[in-house]
């Protein structure tokens, strides 16, 4: 869902103008129908500890370490992942 709405961005409403609330949501309408119409599936390139690993390493100067305890319960442990 996320790259959806990131390619939408950058596809389409970074490149076109609207001079009115319904001519964008017809624009945006187009846009996904085209969007379905051809889209590819999504391919991880990274498994799930990788992308803990980035997180972590992109948050440590912002945000103090968490104990092992403290990563299960807010799923961010390598072991499980709550939704």
């Amino acid at each position: 869902m996320e790259s959806s709405f990131s390619a939408l961005t950058t596809q389409y409403l970074q490149h076109s103008v609207h001079h009115s609330v319904t001519e964008l949501n017809r624009g945006i309408t187009k846009w996904a129908k085209d969007w379905n119409e051809n889209s590819k599936p999504l391919v991880r390139t990274k498994n799930a500890d990788e992308i803990f690993a980035s997180m972590r390493q992109y948050l440590e100067p912002i945000a103090p370490r968490q104990t092992s305890e403290e990563e299960h319960e807010n799923g961010f442990g390598s072991q499980h992942i709550h939704s």
